[in-house]
């Protein structure tokens, strides 16, 4: 009984202490509170912040003034360019380029649902839906037994490709699709974008 209460007292001690001498992050921190709702995405083009909402509106945020506004509605997923422009996916099949204040370009078309858009090295972007991959304008599918079509531990595969719960692109162009499966594991795909290739 006499080691448990000794051990009790460190712990508390331990705890106690701990909580009065936590030390303040030395990067400041500032809250944005413009719109009431939650935010999947964003890129920062110097002063100015682009996120897509939860229900898939792209808001641009002054980050200097902390003025915002729509830039326009049914936006699914944003990327960035090297030369800083925002290429945005709609839930209508276009990808489309951030032009200024509310204007844009299509420049690219695709099928289904998008999950991400992804720029590689050269400005070319990669876009997953749920019916391929689209990559300089062609179309690439998967084998009907690759895990993009259903995570480990299910026996039967969906008739789309299923979301992908982490995304990287290598300095090898490479595309890394990670899939997180719970107690089953996971399993990782690859889209080779110099041999256009999905594995």
């Amino acid at each position: 009984m006499k080691r448990f209460l000794i051990l009790f007292c460190l712990a508390f001690s331990n705890i106690f202490f701990a909580q009065i001498t936590e030390k303040k992050d030395s990067v400041l921190a500032k809250r944005i509170q413009l719109f009431d709702t939650n935010y999947k995405e964003f890129e920062v083009v110097g002063d100015i912040l682009y996120a897509v909402t939860k229900g898939d509106s792209l808001i641009q945020i002054n980050l200097i003034n902390n003025k915002a506004f729509i830039v326009r509605t049914n936006i699914k997923n944003i990327a960035k360019t090297k030369q800083n422009e925002i290429i945005a996916l709609t839930d209508n099949g276009k990808a489309i380029k951030h032009i200024r204040n509310k204007k844009f370009i299509v420049v690219d078309s695709f099928e289904g649902n998008s999950h991400k858009i992804l720029i590689d090295k050269n400005d070319d972007f990669i876009i997953v839906t749920t019916k391929y991959v689209r990559f300089k304008s062609e179309n690439f599918s998967p084998e009907k037994d690759s895990p993009m079509f259903r995570k480990s531990g299910r026996y039967r595969g969906n008739t789309s490709l299923i979301p992908i719960d982490v995304y990287y692109l290598d300095d090898e162009d490479r595309v890394w699709f990670g899939y997180d499966a719970g107690e089953w594991g996971g399993d990782i795909c690859f889209f080779d974008l110099n041999k256009k290739q999905l594995f």
